[in-house]
């Protein structure tokens, strides 16, 4: 994914696209068509899902990031509005359910991932 307002390239564990992203030749995709970005961390990386990517998914517009922490045994749902301090937020542990919002309209069961 190309991210502009990090200026950065980021390739997620999971990118959810809009068809319209689809009907393209491009391998990067902007953020326009973005729907959600999954990262599931692992002990090189998780600082770096937790705050970078965070940091430059809100930035750039990004509607839904979730963030799966392996290490810290949960899973976050971060939403637009993201703003400096507006964010929609869900988190539960590793056997609770993360409800992804319309128009994804899917249950995340999170007790398999413990």
């Amino acid at each position: 994914m190309e991210l502009p307002a990090a200026g950065e390239r980021y390739i997620p564990d999971l990118l959810v696209l809009l068809e319209r992203a689809l009907l393209t030749e491009e391998w990067i995709f902007p953020p326009d068509g973005v729907e959600l970005v999954c990262e599931v961390t692992s002990p090189p990386n998780a600082a770096t899902d937790r705050v970078k990517k965070l940091r430059g998914y809100a930035a750039s517009g990004i509607p839904r990031y979730l963030l799966v922490d392996r290490q810290g045994g949960t899973a976050r749902l971060f939403a637009q509005p993201w703003g400096d301090h507006d964010v929609s937020r869900i988190q539960v542990t590793f056997s609770g359910v993360v409800d992804l919002p319309a128009p994804l309209g899917l249950r995340l069961e999170t007790a398999a991932l413990a």
